[in-house]
């Protein structure tokens, strides 16, 4: 929508009446766009996750305004959002997706970042960090701002020359731009308290809720797949000698240092969590009994390796016993009852380690 200006058309009735349905036109197709934008915005308030408000705002906002790209620029100076993405979004990295270490870096995009939407054509200096390679003749830079200063953009770009241009109204853009903040600032406040809810504040890994829920999805994929599943108990020798004789802060710094020296020691596809007390548990994927066994005998010496030396203090010995079960396929029916006897088996052979004079690795019984 252009900036019109007020003509005098000298009272000729005919110009008048051409110039009173342009006038009806404009209005007609400026309520058209105003349904787009609010249909739009009412679909991103609706997003339940990070990753549905994600899809919606980049390929769901290309689809509803006939866009060719969208992307989504946004300052994290601490590192957090990329922390929030990679857990929400399981690691991937979409292409349209940008994190910037401050706001400063969207100076070219945004000016000083307190004014409105920026139109104009695509300009490779300004541009092309964010939309290299696709097809686009004009760009929206959406300001996204959050306690008065900018947090983000959002790039809107077309391959109409004409779609974006500098003496276009952008009042409609501006308001989208701010729905769309507060649906992230939404998004991410949600996606934290999910994390917190999932996630064992001590040792940082997630904890025994997380683990039930990723165990009936890890069993559910095996099936389908038809591949094993391997699992780990894995509990800290002595734990209370350890908390008695050293006190309960050694007895946390070891929890903490044990849970990141058997994280380092698992594969990127395994699942730790702290299942509870000195106790933890590692779901391994695609491996069956030989390959878990091979997995926690690597974690075990790792951490027999690795005295906890405390702040100002002399280190501290430390072994762990680890009880392993795979399921070589998981069989047809309710996953609940293989999960049970999966991690049963792998319990049983935890107590068989313990028994057998702790520090090794003992494997439970098998799984059918």
């Amino acid at each position: 929508m252009d900036r019109g200006e007020v003509r005098d058309d000298g009272g000729d009735p005919r110009a008048l009446r051409r110039r009173l349905r342009a006038l009806v036109r404009k209005a007609q197709d400026n309520e058209a766009r105003l349904r787009r934008f609010q249909r739009q915005e009412l679909h991103l308030m609706e997003a339940a996750t990070l990753p549905e408000l994600m899809e919606r705002l980049l390929e769901g906002t290309c689809r509803s305004f006939g866009l060719e790209a969208a992307a989504l620029v946004l300052v994290d100076p601490s590192g957090t959002l990329r922390e929030l993405l990679a857990g929400a979004l399981g690691g991937a990295d979409p292409a349209c997706l940008h994190l910037v270490g401050s706001a400063q870096a969207l100076s070219p995009l945004l000016g000083r970042g307190d004014g409105p939407s920026r139109l104009g054509p695509y300009d490779a200096d300004r541009h092309g960090p964010w939309l290299a390679g696709l097809p686009v003749a004009s760009v929206a830079a959406v300001p996204l701002r959050h306690g008065g200063g900018p947090v983000g953009a959002l790039l809107l770009g077309s391959r109409d020359p004409d779609r974006y241009r500098p003496s276009h109204a952008t009042e409609f853009l501006d308001h989208f731009g701010a729905v769309v903040a507060v649906c992230l600032e939404s998004a991410f406040n949600r996606e934290r308290l999910r994390r917190a809810s999932i996630t064992d504040p001590l040792t940082g890994v997630p904890n025994r809720r997380y683990f039930e829920q990723r165990l009936r999805e890890e069993l559910e994929r095996a099936r389908r797949a038809g591949t094993p599943l391997g699992c780990a108990f894995i509990d800290i020798d002595r734990f209370k000698a350890i908390n008695d004789g050293h006190g309960h802060e050694v007895g946390d710094h070891v929890l903490r240092a044990v849970a990141r020296v058997v994280d380092a020691g698992l594969r990127a596809c395994d699942v730790l969590a702290r299942y509870g007390g000195e106790e933890f548990v590692a779901l391994l994927p695609g491996s069956g009994l030989e390959e878990a066994l091979a997995i926690a005998e690597r974690v075990r010496a790792a951490v027999a390796a690795s005295p906890v030396r405390p702040c100002a203090g002399t280190a501290v010995p430390v072994t762990v016993s680890v009880g392993v079960s795979a399921l070589a396929r998981v069989p047809p029916g309710d996953v609940a009852a293989a999960g049970e006897a999966l991690t049963r088996a792998a319990d049983r052979g935890l107590y068989a380690a313990k028994a057998a004079g702790r520090n090794r690795v003992v494997a439970g019984p098998a799984v059918d």
